[in-house]
C-alpha cells in the first residue's frame, strides 16, 4: 500500500484494515501451532 493511499483513508477504514491484518496474523499463527 502506498503512503498516499493510506492518507486518503478515513480513521475508520484504517482501523478496519488493522483489525483485518491482526486477524490474518492470528489465523496464520494458529495454523502453525495446529
Amino acid at each position: 500500500m502506498k503512503a498516499e493511499e493510506i492518507r486518503a483513508l478515513t480513521t475508520e477504514e484504517i482501523k478496519r484494515k488493522l483489525d483485518e491484518a491482526y486477524q490474518e496474523l492470528f489465523n496464520l499463527r494458529f495454523q502453525w501451532a495446529a
